[in-house]
């Protein structure tokens, strides 16, 4: 018998939302972008990256705006 763990059915559920609200691309690119000027401790550009990322958020709904803006971050 196969146990499936909480925060496996959890992760499932959050990426089908993810792709649900189609902005797996979004977030994808701007982790990218982010990781890459951390990794060069290049902090200014990080910076920017977070608020692009924030300003393209604002054409979404509130609720899309809370979910993408919690996964992103916590990811």
């Amino acid at each position: 018998m196969e146990t499936m763990h909480v925060n496996d059915a959890v992760t499932n559920i959050e990426m089908k939302r993810i792709i649900y609200y189609g902005v797996d691309d979004i977030l994808t690119k701007y982790d990218n972008k982010l990781y890459h000027y951390l990794k060069e401790r290049e902090y200014e550009k990080c910076e920017q990256v977070l608020s692009d990322f924030c300003f393209e958020l604002l054409d979404l709904s509130d609720v899309e705006q809370v979910f993408i803006a919690r996964t992103f971050f916590i990811s």
